[in-house]
């Protein structure tokens, strides 16, 4: 089992300049405990707990404690659920000098 802490880790360790999946972030995790893979709901929830930890950081002293918006959803698009939803993420994103594909979604 891995905490929020070590997720918000994992996050940290994102090269600069690049993005990584919430699958990236599982299977760092799960390399460092030598396991097949981590939990997928546990790993999101543990990002989510990072993602309002900085947006809290950044309402009090304006300085950001870790860059949550650089996680994708495992299949590369922006997590809604985060703070300041899929838009706010993407304004994040963009004003670091990523470049938002936007797509439509294909109902079922």
């Amino acid at each position: 089992m891995h905490a929020p802490l070590e997720v918000d880790h994992s996050i940290r360790r994102v090269p600069k300049g690049r993005l990584a999946t919430i699958a990236e972030i599982r299977w760092r995790i799960a390399k460092a405990h030598e396991v097949g893979m981590t939990c997928a709901p546990t790993t999101g929830i543990c990002a989510w707990i990072a993602a309002n930890a900085d947006e809290e950081a950044r309402d009090t002293d304006k300085k950001s404690i870790t860059s949550y918006w650089l996680t994708l959803e495992a299949r590369g698009e922006i997590n809604a659920n985060y703070t300041g939803g899929a838009e706010g993420v993407a304004k994040l994103l963009e004003s670091k000098g990523h470049q938002i594909e936007k797509q439509e979604r294909v109902g079922l």
